[in-house]
C-alpha cells in the first residue's frame, strides 16, 4: 500500500467554491475530488507530453469535435 501523507491546503474563494460545487453535485468528498483532479492532471501532462491531442465531442453541436488547447 502506498504511504499516506496528510497535507493542509488553502485556497482562494473562487477555487473553494468550485471544490464545493464539486461536492455539491458529485456527492465525493474534498479528498476524493483533489486526488481525482491530480490523478487528471497527471494524466493530461503525460498525454501532451508525448504529442497526443485532446479533444471533446459534444454530439448535437455546431461543432462536435474540439480541440482543448492548453496555456503553457
Amino acid at each position: 500500500m502506498a504511504e499516506k501523507k496528510q497535507i493542509n491546503v488553502r485556497f482562494d474563494g473562487p477555487t473553494l467554491a468550485q471544490i464545493e460545487e464539486i461536492e455539491r453535485l458529485t456527492g465525493k468528498s474534498v479528498s476524493e475530488i483533489l486526488r481525482e483532479s491530480v490523478n487528471l492532471s497527471n494524466w493530461l501532462h503525460k498525454e501532451r507530453t508525448s504529442g497526443a491531442r485532446i479533444l471533446v465531442e459534444r454530439p448535437g453541436s455546431d461543432t462536435p469535435l474540439r480541440e482543448v488547447v492548453f496555456k503553457t
